[in-house]
């Protein structure tokens, strides 16, 4: 019996690959053939090509000859980024190969001497003066960035936001996925002794109306003076990310016109003042603290929380993690998703990045034999509950509800609007953002 399922899983994981591979509706110009162990004749060679997934993040490092799974689920795409690497002849690794403070002045040295620091890097700068300095390689014409295949997904936003002259330059895989995601933590207790039932944000979430309003109407409720001594003893919210705020509304920052192919200043647009004026709006219930116990509400991205070091691991009270409500302008949640951006130095040969490209999509393919919801069993061990992930981590990492904030394409910052209203700040930043993005239509437009 035992071998029967590894025999099923085997045919699976090979049919799979198979339609991966051919996905683009063009074959790679990579060999067909035999590739040692596990080869298939009708499977494509890449030919020993090595892959260096470069990052600036230590805990991003993944070499299947040292890598140890802490997990069912890792044990499962350990053994499938093994088996490919076998069948389909090439070497991945994801590794760290500087410190962020010195990893873009690294990469702009290595790239001023043609000697690229890895085959496929996280982007870490401004993207129009690298595509000015040449230093960026189109991708491969045949993948479809707008597609999803057996699991993998794109950033749509990425894909047309960097498509400048009909060619792609850079890439996000499987939105939703950098861990970056910001959500809104819930503390039970305290909602159940405001009178509400201790997953009520759950509910809303489910039924879809966790809304701007319901968040408001919440806090305002649960912000008390308990000993009527005349002092708030607890708090609706201890702080929101205006920017997660935004993205509920359908808001940007920057934004990129793909009907002009420039970058605009999405600051001007209703969605993005109606953000402001709500979030200052629910400046009255917030305060306090979420760690002790002196604020209902939270924001805590998917990074703080899916850690060893944790501390809500063993945090007294029982809590809840959910997506940031929607706002008026949307009918569905949007998730603000800082996924990482991909690109290959343009050093490299088309033949070249096609092999890259095709390995990196292998190896960011989920392991077929863990399932559409495997990713799942990974993340139970770091929420209090099983809603934390399958629904709100649901609604992250489905792409339809991933949006990429379009300003980290640039050198442009969430922080440089400055003032106490929406007009002050949004008439703060108009003078030096046109005269940046200018500077980058001019040259994209080239």
């Amino acid at each position: 019996m035992v071998r029967k399922r590894f025999i099923i899983a085997a045919i699976v994981l090979m049919a799979a690959q198979a339609a991966f591979v051919f996905a683009g509706g063009q074959q790679s110009s990579a060999k067909t053939g035999g590739s040692g162990e596990g080869g298939s004749s009708s499977k494509i060679d890449l030919g020993g090509v090595n892959v260096v997934l470069g990052f600036d993040n230590v805990n991003r490092n993944y070499d299947t000859n040292t890598y140890v799974s802490a997990s069912a689920y890792g044990d499962k795409l350990l053994a499938y980024r093994r088996q490919i690497q076998r069948d389909y002849n090439f070497t991945f690794k994801e590794d760290t190969l500087y410190h962020w403070d010195y990893y873009g002045s690294q990469w702009n040295a290595a790239m001023v001497a043609g000697k690229p620091l890895s085959e496929i890097f996280y982007f870490q700068g401004e993207f129009p003066a690298w595509y000015q300095n040449g230093w960026l390689a189109p991708m491969p014409a045949s993948i479809d960035f707008y597609k999803s295949v057996n699991g993998l997904s794109w950033s749509p936003q990425v894909a047309k936001a960097l498509t400048w002259g009909g060619k792609t330059y850079g890439f996000a895989v499987n939105p939703g996925t950098s861990y970056r995601n910001p959500g809104i933590m819930f503390n039970k207790r305290l909602l159940k002794e405001a009178g509400y039932d201790p997953d009520y944000p759950y509910d809303l979430q489910k039924a879809g109306t966790w809304t701007w309003e319901k968040f408001a109407e919440i806090c305002k409720k649960v912000t008390q003076d308990k000993n009527n001594d005349g002092k708030i003893d607890i708090y609706g919210h201890a702080g929101l990310d205006i920017t997660a705020v935004v993205t509920s509304n359908g808001g940007q920052y920057i934004d990129f016109d793909t009907a002009t192919g420039k970058f605009v200043n999405a600051t001007t647009r209703p969605e993005w003042a109606e953000a402001f004026n709500y979030n200052k709006s629910l400046d009255p219930y917030k305060g306090g603290s979420f760690e002790q116990g002196t604020a209902v509400f939270r924001d805590r991205n998917e990074e703080s929380l899916n850690r060893a070091d944790s501390q809500y691991l063993s945090f007294a009270d029982d809590w809840g993690w959910v997506v940031y409500p929607k706002g008026p302008r949307v009918d569905d949640y949007l998730v603000y998703a800082r996924d990482d951006v991909y690109c290959i130095p343009s050093t490299f040969s088309a033949s070249d990045v096609e092999k890259f490209m095709t390995a990196l999509q292998l190896w960011m393919t989920p392991p077929p034999e863990a399932g559409v919801d495997g990713w799942k069993q990974d993340q139970y061990r770091w929420y209090r509950d099983e809603r934390a992930v399958n629904e709100t981590l649901a609604i992250m990492r489905n792409p339809k509800n991933c949006v990429f904030p379009i300003i980290y394409l640039t050198e442009l910052s969430e922080n440089d609007p400055r003032g106490d209203t929406a007009q002050q700040q949004i008439e703060s930043v108009q003078a030096p953002w046109a005269a940046k993005l200018a500077e980058y239509n001019a040259i994209i437009g080239k």
